[in-house]
C-alpha cells in the first residue's frame, strides 16, 4: 500500500513539472508573438500543448495508480512519457529556431 501512494505521488509530481514545463513554453510563445515571430510563437505553443498534455496523463495516472488501477495507471504513464517527449522534441526546435 506504501509502495501505491509513493509511485502515485511520483505521477503527481511529474504532473506538475510538467504544467511548469507548459507555463515556460507559454511564456516563451507569447515572447516570440509580441516580437512578431509567428512562427517561433506557434513552435512554442505547441510545445505547450504537448506539456499540457503530459500533465494531463501524468494525473491521471497519479489517480488510477492511487485507485490501485496500475494497468490504467501505466498506461497514463507511457502517454504521459510519450507526450513529454514530444514536447522536449517541440522545445528543442523552437530553442533552435532562427
Amino acid at each position: 500500500k506504501g509502495a501505491r501512494f509513493k509511485t502515485a505521488a511520483d505521477a503527481a509530481s511529474s504532473s506538475a513539472w510538467s504544467l511548469f514545463s507548459a507555463s515556460n513554453a507559454l511564456e516563451n510563445a507569447l515572447e516570440a508573438e509580441a516580437q512578431g515571430k509567428q512562427e517561433l510563437a506557434t513552435s512554442w505553443k505547441n510545445s505547450t500543448t504537448q506539456y499540457q498534455v503530459a500533465a494531463d496523463s501524468w494525473r491521471q495516472a497519479a489517480e488510477a495508480l492511487f485507485e490501485g488501477d496500475r494497468e490504467k495507471g501505466e498506461r497514463c504513464k507511457t502517454a504521459a512519457e510519450a507526450a513529454e517527449k514530444e514536447a522536449d522534441r517541440l522545445k528543442e526546435t523552437a530553442q533552435n529556431h532562427k
